[in-house]
């Protein structure tokens, strides 16, 4: 399990890095939707969707990502997304992950408030639909695909430093309802491996993408923090529909990993946070 594991893993980032760096904007586009769309089908599963129900669930979400890229002009020849529609996407899925916070924080005495089909739902609609905005605009932006790259470094970061901190320290259970395993001390360690790893990324963005000062650097860490909190708010939340249905995992599309959505559930969770930051240092700086 472990061996698979592991050659799926490098076969992913490997695939990933490929993609993101040299593909044009359009085809990263249509490589995010095929990825958002096989997460929405596994997502219409947590939600109890079933047959044609689910498949309908799917369509319309494509629907819905097909108007937002003619309104992002992701056709034309050079894409320049609305700025002003990502806003409120972003800001959307903001107050969403911020109310699923609360969900995850009182599970499971908050469970008649989201747990209907509907609900759970949109949801996934909000959720998946932003993170599709959001990292599509990182490669509008810089079609060479490094804001792309920092983000998911810094999920990664939250992963990897939770999963040895918490195997080697982890005393305090972080939600024993939900993720046994999970610990603070994995938490406090995936928070200083992010924020390291959000410092290097600041600067080697201040050298080779954008002009930055000093206080850019600590907006930059500042961020580190709340993409932690919302990474684990993300792993937490799929864990917790997944309980809700009985699953051990979200598909199967992915040998030792489980499905798409046990990969991307920190990304999802953490993307409008990360664009968001990008958006507000990128107004009062130049790109050059």
């Amino acid at each position: 399990m472990l061996k698979q594991r592991l050659i799926t893993g490098i076969t992913l980032l490997v695939g990933f890095i490929s993609i993101t760096v040299g593909s044009s904007v359009l085809q990263y586009a249509s490589f995010v939707t095929i990825i958002v769309a096989i997460g929405a089908w596994e997502w219409a599963r947590l939600a109890a969707l079933e047959g044609a129900v689910r498949v309908a669930y799917v369509l319309v979400f494509l629907v819905v990502l097909v108007g937002l890229g003619v309104r992002f002009g992701l056709f034309k020849a050079v894409p320049q997304m609305d700025v002003n529609l990502l806003w409120c996407v972003l800001a959307a899925a903001a107050l969403a992950w911020l109310t699923m916070f609360l969900f995850v924080l009182n599970y499971p005495k908050n469970e008649d408030k989201w747990n209907t089909k509907v609900r759970i739902g949109f949801i996934g609609f909000l959720t998946l639909g932003s993170t599709w905005a959001g990292i599509i605009f990182l490669k509008t932006i810089l079609e060479t695909g490094e804001l792309v790259l920092m983000l998911m470094i810094s999920v990664a970061a939250v992963d990897v430093g939770g999963f040895f901190v918490g195997t080697w320290f982890g005393k305090r259970s972080l939600a024993p309802h939900l993720s046994p395993k999970k610990s603070w001390e994995g938490v406090w360690g995936g928070l200083v491996l992010n924020i390291l790893v959000a410092i290097c990324c600041g600067t080697y963005a201040n050298f080779y993408i954008i002009t930055l000062e000093i206080w850019h650097i600590f907006v930059i860490a500042l961020m580190s923090v709340l993409v932690t909190i919302f990474s684990v708010t993300g792993d937490l939340l799929e864990s917790m529909l997944k309980r809700n249905c009985g699953l051990k995992d979200s598909g199967n599309i992915l040998p030792g990993h489980g499905g798409v959505l046990d990969r991307i559930d920190g990304l999802i969770a953490a993307t409008p946070t990360f664009v968001i930051v990008v958006l507000l240092v990128m107004s009062t700086t130049e790109v050059g």
